[in-house]
């Protein structure tokens, strides 16, 4: 049985060439969504910050007449917030079920928009733990795509191996999977078997 031929030089400085234009690509993709996560992070704390300060006050209201019907400037004020709560929170099921109040000729009372206003928050919390957990998700990806492009760059210069100490100067670093040893180096062979753009890619 004939053995598979080691690779040539030239053949290994393409294949590292090739991955470092996947990797330039990846990058500002991963850059992108993660402004665009965190953009969507700054309007969900005001957001939060809004909704919590309009359920305190009329959770007083409700708590000593909760019969009583809601000012039109409160109602307006809620109708916001259920509104902006919508049109950030794309895919909670339950949020899609809540709907503005339309007086037909008489407000809600303070207590069913006590009831409103805490469905509301709590689906907002829960859009808040997806939001982080995104941005950890993508920051740690673009944090590694950074530490290995840095590693293959090292490898066109021709650094034989990649240690610790060569991305810690760099400031990068990466994740395990691409680490063999201790102190540890960069493991080529798992990246000569990564599909860089699949791997890399977000949503």
């Amino acid at each position: 049985m004939a053995t598979q031929k080691p690779d040539t030089e030239k053949q290994i400085t393409a294949r590292r060439r090739l991955q470092l234009q996947q990797l330039e690509a990846v990058i500002p993709t991963l850059q992108t969504k993660a402004q665009e996560l965190k953009a969507i992070a700054r309007k969900l704390a005001l957001l939060e910050s809004v909704s919590l300060g309009l359920y305190e006050e009329i959770d007083k209201l409700a708590k000593k007449a909760g019969a009583e019907e809601v000012t039109p400037l409160v109602l307006d004020q809620v109708n916001d917030v259920i509104r902006e709560t919508k049109e950030l929170v794309l895919d909670d099921p339950y949020v899609k079920r809540y709907h503005e109040f339309v007086p037909a000729g008489t407000n809600p009372q303070h207590r069913d928009v006590v009831l409103v206003l805490r469905q509301v928050r709590q689906g907002l919390d829960r859009f808040a733990t997806e939001i982080m957990a995104n941005i950890e998700r993508v920051d740690t990806l673009l944090a590694d795509a950074r530490g290995v492009r840095m590693a293959v760059l090292f490898a066109l210069q021709g650094h034989g191996r990649v240690t610790e100490g060569d991305l810690h100067t760099n400031e990068v670093t990466v994740q395990p999977r691409w680490k063999r040893g201790l102190p540890w180096h960069f493991e080529f062979d798992v990246l000569d078997r990564t599909d860089l753009p699949s791997f890399f890619a977000v949503e």
